[in-house]
């Protein structure tokens, strides 16, 4: 093997080492940051966790909290990313996959959310109580538009 080959495979081992151990607070500049805000990064780009989040639902935000997740490196290569996601708030609770098809397009997959049904409130002036168990087998949106899913709520108490 020449030089030159032998220089271009270090190369390629130095770049996949850089991107395999790249940090977690890496995620801030690849999300809207209009839309999703991450505090208090570690880990990983791979595997990481944050400690706390916030996403915007309707005029406001919605506090997420504690933030850890796993990134499937295959996934990559099929240039379809998918995450496995679990979020904690006080009894608040999400967890499930989160698979991103292009800039207007993402899948949700075994996914489950416990959650207040005060987060209503987002998007219609209601008073209710009680809490929402969500759990979604598949869920497709195109355009923010659900498009396709299957699963089921319950609103409890």
């Amino acid at each position: 093997m020449s030089r030159t080959n032998w220089g271009l495979v270090l190369l390629l081992m130095l770049i996949v080492s850089l991107i395999s151990t790249a940090p977690a607070r890496i995620v801030a500049l690849l999300l809207p940051s209009n839309k999703i805000i991450i505090q208090g990064f570690s880990g990983t780009l791979w595997r990481g966790r944050a400690s706390r989040g916030l996403i915007a639902v309707g005029p406001g935000f919605v506090h997420l909290g504690r933030i850890r997740w796993s990134v499937n490196p295959l996934s990559l290569l099929l240039f379809s990313p998918r995450l496995t996601v679990n979020a904690e708030w006080g009894n608040q609770r999400i967890d499930g996959q989160v698979t991103f098809g292009g800039s207007s397009e993402f899948g949700f997959e075994d996914f489950s959310a416990n959650m207040s049904a005060q987060l209503v409130r987002q998007f219609a002036p209601l008073n209710v109580a009680g809490d929402l168990s969500v759990h979604l087998d598949e869920l497709q949106i195109k355009a923010g538009i659900p498009s396709a899913g299957s699963g089921r709520v319950v609103w409890r108490d």
